[in-house]
């Protein structure tokens, strides 16, 4: 995505949100499931939402707003103190049953009163609710897709690095000049030059958290974020379009487990089909 698909894609966003808190009585809540089915259709916004929904502190915080569907007494500290990326998550969870749930009109009005009502006003225009709940998903989706593309601007960078900077230095290390050294070896000392740049770039991250699946090269650690990359070498040869596959799989099975709906396989292409007056740049591609 980008910059101009990001900036419509956030218009779009604002122009719903505000169309969104202008709404009341029945119609907010018509609205609002018109609303749901934009965010799980939209492909870029569908992805944050399906992460969102994953998230048991969310799932758990939106089955406590409902209570019983006759306690009023709700203690709002439950809910108050809940992380931004939490309380997210929870308002994903109540958008979500207010649509599957259009034809018991009573609910939306139960969740609402139950926790979100402070006056008479409260209750027919959902004024907390829109404020507390609308505005903070709304915030927190543009918040992600603004760190998206900063992501997506970051691996760009150091593409372009590759390419037209630092490429003769890593062809050398490709070149494994040195008998001793394997193929495993090679891959690794390419890898350190992403990890470099990502500390020179003031980027958190954790190399090669273990888990019982393997070792997923790199985790970056952005705000409430995680950010899962895998590297490999495509020299054609003992690593060829079989080891990239294999790689795409490792991948998925690294998302899945940390239910994550996104992730980056970084591809140094190294064979000898490359042009050798230009470097060979790594390439990503975003499962």
């Amino acid at each position: 995505m980008n910059e101009e698909q990001l900036a419509r894609l956030r218009n779009r966003l604002e122009k719903k949100k505000k169309r969104l808190c202008e709404m009341q009585g029945r119609p907010f809540q018509a609205m609002l499931r018109r609303i749901w089915d934009y965010f799980t259709s939209d492909p870029w916004i569908a992805p944050l939402v399906k992460e969102l929904l994953s998230n048991p502190k969310g799932s758990k915080a939106a089955e406590f707003a409902e209570g019983d569907f006759n306690n009023t007494n709700i203690n709002r500290e439950h809910i108050n103190n809940l992380g931004m990326e939490d309380y997210a998550s929870m308002a994903c969870h109540i958008f979500s049953r207010n649509h599957s749930m259009f034809i018991h009109n009573q609910y939306f009005d139960i969740i609402n009163s139950n926790v979100w009502v402070n006056s008479l006003a409260d209750h027919k225009e959902y004024i907390s609710f829109k404020s507390e709940v609308v505005e903070s998903l709304f915030d927190y989706l543009d918040d992600r897709l603004d760190n998206q593309q900063a992501l997506h601007g970051l691996i760009l960078r150091y593409k372009t690095r590759c390419e037209w900077f630092n490429g003769p230095a890593l062809r050398e290390i490709a070149a494994n000049k040195d008998p001793e050294k394997k193929r495993d070896d090679i891959e690794d000392r390419l890898k350190q030059d992403f990890f470099l740049n990502l500390h020179d770039q003031g980027i958190e991250f954790v190399k090669e958290p273990s888990s019982e699946m393997g070792r997923i090269d790199v985790v970056l650690l952005e705000k409430a974020t995680r950010t899962y990359i895998e590297g490999k070498v495509f020299d054609n040869k003992s690593k060829g379009k079989s080891y990239i596959i294999k790689g795409f799989g490792q991948l998925l099975t690294y998302t899945r487990q940390y239910n994550s709906t996104t992730g980056y396989l970084a591809i140094y292409k190294t064979s000898e089909e490359n042009d050798t007056s230009r470097p060979s740049p790594p390439r990503f591609a975003d499962r």
